[in-house]
């Protein structure tokens, strides 16, 4: 597989996306943020090939579970179409009095050295 390039894709689902969080308000429902952590190891004796796994943290916010439900289906419909597995957990966070849809996903790139 290939890297993602969670920015532009994401942002190009129509949802707002930003990388760990917004640095004032957030905007409008639903929006999003991205968190990916990779764990780089291997390699031919060179350290030429090396093995990426990207560990991708979403996040979808909404007020209400009706359009958390339709801005989930527009995130999963492009995880399916990738494809790749995912784990969705809901949740609500009664300080901000919104809902939660947070998806873990994985996956393995190889990279060339150079």
């Amino acid at each position: 597989m290939h890297r993602i390039d969670l920015k532009t894709e994401l942002n190009a689902l129509g949802i707002p996306f930003a990388l760990i969080g917004y640095p004032t308000k957030a905007p409008p429902y639903p929006y999003g943020i991205y968190l990916e952590n990779i764990d780089v190891s291997g390699g031919d004796d060179a350290g030429r090939h090396r093995v990426v796994d990207h560990d991708v943290t979403i996040e979808l916010y909404h007020k209400t579970d009706e359009g958390l439900f339709t801005a989930c289906k527009i995130l999963e419909t492009w995880l399916d179409d990738l494809p790749l597995d995912y784990r969705r957990e809901m949740t609500y966070i009664p300080e901000d009095d919104h809902l939660v849809a947070s998806y873990t996903l994985n996956y393995t790139t190889k990279r060339k050295k150079g």
